[in-house]
């Protein structure tokens, strides 16, 4: 028999994978592909993954930065915790990442890591403390 915590338990692990689909299929567009052959789709999806890939280091990394930055200010509580906007973040790689890609000299990947710290630090979102039943 299964208890409470063991659904709640089941359900985070089930609400991870639902926002991960829904990132797949509504921000990166998973299922619209550039041509109709095999290939061509293998390699949508290849890009797509590595994209998204990116956009996990970087969504981690700049999560770490935002909260180390504010409990350094004492703009938040020791039990706050902040992430930047996940949709903001995809923008912001988006706009820049394939100059960086192109052409990776030191300046272009300083300007472009300056430019989306700011840039997606600027919108953040206060993470739902969990409660315990």
């Amino acid at each position: 028999m299964m208890t409470t915590e063991d659904i709640c338990q089941i359900y985070d692990y089930r609400w991870g994978i639902e926002t991960n689909y829904n990132t797949f299929k509504n921000r990166l567009n998973i299922e619209n592909y550039n041509g109709t052959k095999r290939i061509t789709i293998e390699q949508d999806i290849y890009s797509q993954f590595i994209f998204y890939n990116i956009i996990c280091y970087y969504n981690s990394y700049l999560n770490m930065l935002v909260n180390l930055q504010l409990s350094k200010k004492g703009k938040c509580d020791e039990d706050d915790e902040y992430q930047i906007d996940q949709a903001n973040l995809i923008r912001n790689l988006n706009d820049g990442l394939m100059k960086v890609i192109v052409n990776p000299i030191k300046d272009n990947i300083c300007e472009f890591t300056s430019d989306l710290i700011w840039k997606s630090s600027d919108e953040l979102n206060k993470i739902k403390k969990k409660y315990k039943i």
